[in-house]
């Protein structure tokens, strides 16, 4: 992601953001259970980390192209969730 060009990380940073509004809209219970049927402990906690995740951690992407310390944070707990879910690993 850091080596993608700046529209490429805009674009993306508003799909987080867009992702995560939408969860937020549809509520966070619906989205718990979406987590719960996937085997993810503390799915109502989990919900509600992710959202404020990407809503907060799309933000930086959006404004300043991917290039912010948060932004990097957020990309990286973004991987290590979808990792962990994929293998089944705890996160």
């Amino acid at each position: 992601m850091l080596g993608a060009p700046i529209p490429t990380r805009v674009i993306v940073g508003y799909g987080f953001m867009a992702h995560g509004h939408s969860e937020l809209v549809s509520g966070p219970v619906h989205f718990a259970q979406i987590l719960r049927s996937l085997g993810v402990s503390m799915p109502g906690l989990m919900g509600w980390i992710t959202i404020v995740v990407e809503l907060v951690g799309g933000l930086p992407a959006l404004i300043l192209g991917g290039t912010g310390p948060l932004s990097l944070d957020y990309l990286t707990a973004k991987f290590k969730s979808k990792r962990a879910i994929s293998i089944g690993d705890k996160v």
